[in-house]
């Protein structure tokens, strides 16, 4: 294969009866006295045939269909810098092997756009894989469709303007720098980084690997989590996808060793809030700097960090209070809420001196003076005219403490401070009031004290409460 010039000799008579670039002399030095296809006619005479040595040193023959002609045949030197390389020129890989060396020639009277086969007589195709071809730069075989190699010769399929042809224009006329090859199959592998985990709902991906020999990787999964459809991975169901990616090789490349990545499909991510849960009716007593409130938190997604909340609650006033609360689960959903709290006062000795636990007879016409104490959570008595309650009264049954009407039955003065959180007032009847009576304070915090009395008749020498 060295040399940079063509192989052939051309003698000084430099007859080229045929015109296809081998002079005549060179064409009868064929096998079978210059016929090289053997169909009885010599080389020389023939337009669509031409033998000529190869860089073996044995002769091959090319052979087009009856009415293309061979033009312009030549060899050319496997080596750097041959002198009649054409433009871009590299020397074949090192796993290419060429029996015949590399030939160019050019098919005219080819049929515009369609196809020719061209046979190449040669002693050297045992063990042939293919065609070599050379064009803009790049070695690269025949597909094997067009390529049929037998015992005395390998037929090759060009297309004028496609498969083969190095001017790339359906124009009659093929040209085509190659040679036979023998090619040895070289080792690849594959780039298939691995995959992340992920969840339902997510897009399709295109997926993504390398192989050394630069040809395409493909990608298949026998998981019902996943599918594949040209490349693109869809995922299905929850649980592990398995991606299997392989290249299955060529005449220059062996198969590569497959490369499995598995991958987790995870639920939806949660997108739910957490559920917060307030405790029952919780009270406090007002100014109660300790006071908070436990409040519950569950997530059936993502889940919480903590299944409870500390929540300081404020005491500074009395009533019914919302106390804000925000929860937030482990994926970051937040609830924000309210816990209603009640804030007391603390009251005590309600009705003294009479007994707030049962029914007082009174005398029925004498005014009578009630009392009880208001606190705060510290002990300290509440004297502010906010905590002074509105006073009602109702008549109910003596039998059966059911009330009977809430119509105004007496009249009072008060409420009002006496002294360090104590309040009192002056509840007032007339002898004809008698009968059993509910006496109400209803405070502002919403809270309610009451005192049962009994109006008797009057006996000016005494009175009683029981």
């Amino acid at each position: 294969m060295a040399g940079t010039t063509p192989i052939w000799i051309v003698y000084a008579s430099g007859v080229f009866t045929d015109g296809d670039g081998v002079d005549d002399f060179t064409e009868s030095n064929a096998p079978n006295n210059g016929d090289g296809n053997n169909d009885g006619i010599p080389d020389a005479n023939q337009p669509n045939v031409s033998s000529f040595p190869s860089a073996a040193g044995s002769y091959v023959t090319f052979k087009a269909p009856n009415g293309v002609v061979l033009q312009n045949v030549e060899t050319i030197a496997a080596v750097a810098n041959p002198v009649n390389a054409p433009p871009g020129w590299t020397p074949p890989p090192a796993n290419y092997s060429l029996p015949e060396g590399v030939a160019d020639f050019q098919l005219a009277g080819v049929p515009t756009g369609q196809s020719v086969d061209i046979e190449i007589f040669s002693s050297n195709t045992a063990d042939v894989t293919g065609y070599a071809k050379f064009q803009d730069g790049v070695w690269f075989t025949l597909p094997s469709a067009n390529v049929q190699v037998l015992a005395d010769r390998v037929i090759i399929t060009l297309v004028d303007g496609g498969v083969g042809d190095d001017d790339g224009i359906a124009n009659g006329i093929i040209v085509d720098p190659g040679g036979i090859v023998r090619v040895t199959q070289q080792e690849q592998s594959i780039d298939f980084g691995a995959l992340a985990d992920q969840a339902i709902g997510e897009a399709p991906q295109a997926l993504s690997a390398i192989a050394t020999s630069g040809l395409a990787v493909s990608f298949a999964t026998d998981s019902s989590s996943c599918s594949i459809d040209d490349g693109v991975l869809t995922l299905d169901n929850v649980g592990l996808c398995e991606v299997t990616a392989s290249q299955a090789g060529d005449a220059n490349f062996l198969p590569a060793e497959t490369v499995t990545q598995t991958f987790v499909i995870a639920p939806p991510p949660d997108q739910t809030p957490p559920t917060v849960t307030c405790p029952a009716a919780p009270s406090f007593v007002l100014n109660d700097s300790t006071a908070s409130i436990s409040v519950s938190v569950t997530d059936s997604g993502s889940g919480v960090a903590s299944p409870s909340i500390s929540i300081a609650v404020p005491t500074n006033n009395v009533g019914l209070i919302s106390v804000p609360v925000d929860a937030v689960d482990l994926a970051g959903n937040q609830t924000s809420t309210t816990c209603d709290v009640q804030i007391d006062y603390a009251i005590s000795n309600f009705g003294w001196p009479l007994d707030q636990n049962r029914t007082n007879s009174w005398r029925a016409g004498t005014p009578l003076l009630i009392f009880w104490d208001i606190e705060d959570a510290n002990g300290v008595g509440v004297s502010d005219n906010s905590a002074s309650p509105d006073i009602t009264s109702q008549q109910f049954s003596c039998n059966s403490d059911v009330a009977i009407t809430e119509v105004e039955v007496a009249s009072g003065y008060g409420p009002g401070h006496v002294y360090d959180g104590i309040w009192a007032y002056i509840f007032t009847s007339t002898r004809s009031q008698r009968g059993c009576y509910e006496i109400a304070a209803n405070f502002n915090s919403g809270q309610t004290e009451t005192l049962h009395i009994k109006l008797v008749q009057p006996a000016w020498s005494w009175w009683r409460y029981f």
